[in-house]
């Protein structure tokens, strides 16, 4: 379906919903911007990511101002150590606040989660790759995950489908799946060794998420990645929301990796399943 990402503010802080997540009314969910934060420099202002350089104390700020504008707590969220790599953490009640407060403390080697426990809150931090957020309304279950073209060539999207069905019964029919603003084709040029890759994991379809321009450059299109593995999973299209926001072409508003040349802070993307 086309996009209809809503923005809102809150004082200084600017954040973004999907209509497709806002319309079912079971869940608080968000995609933070860097805007309306603490910290300084090239962080400026409200990185989430504990892993960056940042000062600790800034991020644990900015993490408190995010979620209290959505109305949740820090204590409530649970995050993985994200290596762009595939493991799937699945988080308890007892979990809450894993990785809330420290980087050292997340779930380690960890790029997706996934829980049915209302209140805890889950969170991925990104600047380029995209984030997808699962909802399965049949059985009131959610994931997150982390998905850059690593994760999406190793199978982390259809691994974290799988766990959800494995552990909450998900059809992939009934699954809501958003996608949040990453790098677009537009900007993301890949080198000879990704270009290879992917047409080893993807012999039949690569060429549908390559765009070659005129100097000759290839440049990779995530965004239809991420939709055909998950249409190929078996996710409608219309339960299927992307950003279409490109990071690289909004430093402005978003964190990317590839436009500030890896120094710079992190997004947020968070879930909590309504109680």
């Amino acid at each position: 379906m086309d996009s209809h990402l809503i923005a809102h503010r809150e004082g200084k802080t600017v954040y973004f919903t999907f209509s497709l997540l806002d319309r079912v009314n079971q869940l608080i969910h968000a995609v933070s911007t860097r805007l309306g934060g603490v910290s300084k420099g090239i962080y400026h202002s409200l990185n989430i990511g504990f892993h960056v350089g940042d000062e600790e104390n800034n991020v644990i700020k900015n993490r408190e101002i995010f979620c209290r504008t959505l109305g949740l707590n820090l204590s409530s969220v649970a995050a993985g150590e994200q290596v762009h790599g595939t493991h799937i953490a699945i988080v308890q009640a007892g979990d809450r606040g894993k990785g809330a407060y420290s980087w050292k403390e997340s779930f380690p080697r960890t790029d997706a989660l996934t829980t049915n426990v209302p209140g805890v809150s889950l969170l991925v931090v990104v600047a380029d790759c995209p984030a997808l957020l699962f909802f399965d309304p049949a059985h009131k279950a959610v994931a997150l995950a982390h998905t850059g073209w690593r994760g999406s060539i190793k199978g982390i999207l259809q691994k974290t489908i799988q766990k959800m069905s494995q552990n909450f019964h998900t059809n992939p029919q009934d699954l809501l799946v958003a996608i949040s603003p990453s790098i677009g084709p537009c900007c993301y040029r890949i080198g000879k060794d990704t270009l290879k890759q992917l047409v080893t994991s993807f012999p039949a379809n690569w060429k549908n998420f390559v765009i070659f321009k005129p100097d000759g450059s290839a440049h990779l299109d995530l965004w239809k990645l991420n939709r055909y593995q998950l249409l190929k999973m078996g996710v409608k299209h219309t339960n299927i929301e992307i950003a279409r926001i490109c990071t690289a072409c909004h430093t402005d508003l978003f964190y990317s990796h590839r436009k500030e040349r890896g120094k710079t802070g992190r997004c947020g993307m968070i879930v909590s399943i309504k109680g």
